[in-house]
């Protein structure tokens, strides 16, 4: 008997596009995950949570405008 797995979906917010690229493809690469969105910015990516609504979210600390610290707070 196989288990269904639901896939989490998951929002990437990285300023080093190596970084953010290398993030996508192995995540993209697990059967369990799905990348919904990848940003540079904060700012970003808070005008389209409503739209991804991701269920993880792997974020740079240290991000130019808003840091990921307030980020995670907003």
């Amino acid at each position: 008997m196989t288990a269904f797995l639901e896939k989490s979906y998951i929002v990437i917010i990285e300023d080093n596009e190596e970084l953010s690229n290398a993030y996508r493809i192995i995540l993209d690469s697990q059967h369990k995950f799905c990348v919904a969105g990848v940003y540079s910015t904060c700012e970003a990516a808070l005008k389209d949570l409503t739209k991804t609504r991701p269920d993880i979210i792997l974020i740079d600390i240290t991000l130019p405008g808003m840091s990921g610290i307030q980020g995670i707070k907003e």
